[in-house]
């Protein structure tokens, strides 16, 4: 993630993050959480509508990197 990015999220250096790719979009989290738990975040962040359209095209975790 460029250093830019990561000042501008408020994500350390050193802080890992949690790449997944979701509808062909790529989606980054502080934490590693699972589907249910991403559909949870994702309802809070964009509404119920759009996670639940997010989540059911829901693809795999893409890999965890620093």
């Amino acid at each position: 993630m460029p250093l830019e990015a990561r000042k501008e999220l408020g994500i350390d250096l050193g802080d890992e993050v949690y790449w997944y790719e979701i509808d062909g979009v790529l989606v980054v989290t502080k934490e590693l959480l699972s589907q249910k738990d991403l559909d949870k975040t994702l309802r809070n962040s964009v509404g119920i509508s759009g996670a639940k359209k997010i989540s059911s095209k829901f693809s795999r975790e893409i890999r965890g990197s620093k």
